[in-house]
């Protein structure tokens, strides 16, 4: 890969890390700062599945921490996200701000069977 092309996608992670630090601020944890996926790190009471599924309803693809656990161990309760493959920097954060509303709100957007 050329210097340049590296240059660029560097370019994308550092906006795509902004965008993500203004939506989810504290939330986020200690990941390289080249890194094209994050870390959010949920509240108590919030299931990662949950949001997971949520997300995926709205077409957003997230995971779980736990599907990168190895072995089977549990991770704490956590998403990860990956912001590297997008240019669209206004689509990436509405995606963000999304998952960030489903985190504040874990029953946001669930179907009630009466």
């Amino acid at each position: 890969m050329g210097l340049r092309a590296m240059e660029g996608k560097r370019a994308i992670i550092e906006q795509n890390r902004r965008a993500a630090e203004r939506v989810f601020g504290d939330s986020l944890r200690d990941v390289h700062p080249m890194s094209p996926h994050i870390w959010i790190q949920l509240p108590p009471g919030v299931d990662a599945q949950r949001v997971t599924d949520r997300a995926r309803q709205r077409g957003i693809e997230i995971a779980p921490a736990s599907s990168f656990a190895p072995g089977g161990s549990s991770l704490r309760n956590a998403l990860r996200l990956s912001i590297g493959p997008t240019r669209d920097a206004v689509r990436l954060e509405a995606a963000l701000r999304t998952v960030a509303s489903l985190i504040a709100e874990p029953r946001h957007g669930m179907t009630v069977v009466a």
